[in-house]
């Protein structure tokens, strides 16, 4: 595993080095097309090989989360504050200038978004008719009956692994293997 971990980043070593020289040589004369097509590959190629890279970093996080869980630890903490300051705004551009002022920024962005989400009042006409299909009896009745336990099962198991925990604090990848080995 190292050894594919060290060659990987030799990989993407060399891939940002080349961006770098045909970024240095744009400056001084027109890329060609063929370098031009180059350029663009090696930017998808690092692209994918950073997707990569994260989605290695958010498995080794669940899995350190899995065995800390939300137990009052450092690693808590640390996730928390992480996520606040993510979805913190320190300051915000209007027109030309970039305000910092909290005052400021809370009477913009309140102003931004009742200009956007309002509208004035009008007398809307509906000038269509819906029709939507509707259930017979026998149908009606079947969205009554209880659900059996495959079907229990098969929705269970086709859900993202790695979404939210349940009230027990066990997500589905969990649940999932138990209820494998149980049955």
């Amino acid at each position: 595993m190292r050894r594919i971990v060290t060659c990987w980043k030799k990989r993407i070593n060399k891939i940002k080095e080349r961006i770098q020289c045909l970024n240095v040589e744009s400056e001084n004369r027109e890329l060609t097309e063929l370098e031009l097509k180059e350029l663009r590959r090696l930017n998808l190629d690092i692209g994918e090989s950073m997707k990569f890279k994260e989605s290695i970093w958010r498995q080794k996080s669940r899995m350190y989360w899995f065995k800390e869980g939300d137990s009052n630890t450092a690693f808590f903490h640390r996730a928390m504050k992480i996520k606040a300051k993510r979805k913190s705004v320190y300051r915000m551009k209007i027109g030309n200038s970039w305000y910092c002022d909290p005052k400021v920024l809370k009477e913009n962005m309140v102003n931004y978004f009742s200009y956007h989400f309002s509208y004035p009042l009008r007398n809307w006409k509906i000038d269509f008719v819906l029709n939507f299909r509707r259930l017979n009896e026998s149908e009606a009745r079947k969205l009554e009956l209880p659900f059996s336990m495959e079907e229990i099962k098969e929705a269970v198991w086709s859900c993202d692994e790695n979404k939210a925990p349940g009230p027990d604090g066990f997500n589905i990848f969990f649940k999932n293997m138990l209820g494998r080995r149980t049955k």
